[in-house]
């Protein structure tokens, strides 16, 4: 069996500590060799990337982010076939463990990041990347991260030149595949703090400022997607269902399929942390990998399932959305524009019906605050009661081209293609409020006490199987935040529930020695 060093011990242990939680995101801490008294050769193995035209590039783009009809490239992947084997370079411990790095070089890289077409990390080992100045790291990864597709995408870390660091213990000595197929090269994209000043980005309106505070909670389910092995950007929203079940459903536009969706990167919160001026902020709470589970070119959809829930520490909420096409008091719409920090853009009106390409939209005629930009494609439209009843299709207005109306698909034109996963039990739900899951993480008690609700959902009561030896004293009702609805002692027979609204709630069960919560489901 492997022995670390006492004072770089602590470093591999926290690193793997949360093996038994599937995840695919990063864990914290420092790579292992910067706690090692022995001596890691800093002279890497490195590649050096061929040179790429940027003009050309950019050529290309523009005739994309004109209308904005597209997600928005900003890297370009070059191809490679890099593995432990061939590249790299081994550095053994004295006590038989090992280290494999391999330093990534591309001149004038604005950021970098990789693909994975082979990744497994077995148990005890862990993988960073960082840069050569220590500013910027990612990881730990783990055994954690291992996905049946094989398949892991790294989020862009700014900087020319990466660091791929793989720690592996002797007992595991061999077990470890690493074979890179891309390694996305960033060739435009301003830092954050230089766009408030740009006449084409100066007029977008930080998400997270104070006066947009009734738009947090909406804030955290809007997304970043990191498309095409790294190489585009668009955006997107995290939908709850009628289950309340949490299951990780992202929405975004049919036009934003660039790529396998299983090298896809998810980010959340990603805003800024300052409201003026902007400021960046890490992309350290992301998912990588998806899988698509429905696409319709017809009304512009596309939903994905994450290959994770987000963390519950990570405060994300499930955004609610409405499928009844009955047309909002006002609008607004959070994004992520070039990829930048969520941005926000309120139309103060009712939208109109209009046409794009042919198809039936929500049409923004002027922005009364905010606008969108190449990179806000998928992003969600969120009606008064902050309901998501659209996502950005295509449009043109920017802050410096006002008054050119801009285009938002409709939910209710996809609802046919949406229905069974936002509805898994056919309720006939059309609309349904946003939640965040924290609250019904409830224990597993009520199995082992024998305790039953039916039905489940239900329209108006619900009865309760008591088969503990503990008497049922009274219940009390919360909304999925934690609010309390009703309160009363239990007198017997079944459990009123027709004065809540359609949704899902918290039932919590006074026993005579214990309290019990169960989520129920109450359907239209």
């Amino acid at each position: 069996m492997s022995i670390l060093p006492k004072k770089y011990l602590f470093t591999a242990i926290a690193a793997v500590l949360s093996l038994f939680i599937q995840a695919q995101v990063q864990r914290g801490g420092i790579p292992v060799s910067w706690n090692l008294e022995e001596v890691v050769d800093d002279n890497h193995s490195f590649i050096s990337l061929p040179e790429i035209d940027i003009e050309a590039l950019l050529l290309e783009d523009l005739a994309n982010d004109e209308d904005k009809h597209g997600s928005q490239r900003f890297a370009y992947a070059h191809s490679v076939e890099l593995d432990l084997d061939n590249s790299g370079r081994w550095t053994n411990l004295q006590n038989g463990d090992r280290i494999w790095q391999l330093a990534i070089y591309g001149e004038g890289a604005s950021s970098l990041s990789v693909t994975f077409s082979d990744f497994f990390l077995p148990k005890g080992s862990v993988m960073y990347i960082y840069t050569p100045d220590r500013s910027e790291v990612i990881g730990a990864f783990t055994s954690a991260n291992n996905k049946n597709t094989g398949v892991f995408s790294s989020v862009p870390i700014h900087s020319e030149e990466i660091i791929i660091e793989y720690y592996e213990p002797f007992s595991r000595r061999n077990d470890g595949r690493l074979t890179l197929r891309t390694i996305a090269q960033a060739y435009r994209g301003m830092e954050t703090s230089e766009r408030d000043s740009d006449p084409s980005s100066s007029c977008h309106v930080n998400a997270r400022c104070p006066e947009n505070s009734r738009w947090f909670e909406a804030s955290s389910s809007t997304v970043l997607l990191t498309l095409a092995d790294g190489t585009r950007w668009a955006s997107g929203v995290l939908l709850n269902n009628s289950s309340y079940s949490g299951r990780p459903l992202v929405l975004t536009s049919y036009s934003a399929l660039h790529g396998d969706p299983s090298a896809w990167v998810c980010t959340f919160n990603h805003t800024s942390l300052t409201c003026s001026p902007s400021s960046s902020s890490k992309l350290n709470m992301s998912i990588s990998g998806a899988r698509l589970l429905e696409s319709d070119m017809e009304s512009d959809v596309a939903l994905i399932e994450l290959s994770l829930q987000p963390l519950v520490e990570w405060r994300v909420q499930y955004a609610g959305w409405d499928a009844s096409n009955v047309t909002p008091k006002h609008v607004t719409s959070l994004h992520h524009p070039g990829g930048d920090v969520q941005k926000l853009a309120h139309y103060s009106l009712a939208p109109s019906n209009g046409y794009f390409s042919g198809k039936e939209t929500w049409q923004i005629d002027n922005w009364h605050e905010g606008t969108t930009e190449t990179g806000s494609l998928g992003a969600p439209l969120f009606d008064e009661n902050k309901r998501v009843i659209g996502w950005f299709y295509a449009g043109g207005h920017s802050c410096i081209n006002q008054g050119v109306s801009d285009h938002f698909s409709k939910f209710s034109n996809a609802w046919h293609k949406l229905k069974k996963y936002l509805d898994p039990f056919n309720a006939g739900y059309t609309a349904l409020d946003g939640f965040y899951p924290g609250f019904d993480q409830i224990d597993e008690e009520i199995i082992k006490k024998e305790i039953g609700l039916f039905p489940n959902p239900t329209a108006d009561r619900i009865n309760v199987f008591n088969d503990t030896e503990e008497g049922f004293l009274g219940y009390a009702i919360f909304d999925m935040h934690g609010k309390i609805l009703i309160e009363e002692v239990y007198s017997g027979g079944p459990i009123y529930l027709g004065t809540l609204s359609p949704g899902a709630y918290i039932l919590q069960l006074q026993l005579s020695e214990s309290i019990i919560r169960r989520k129920v489901i109450v359907r239209p």
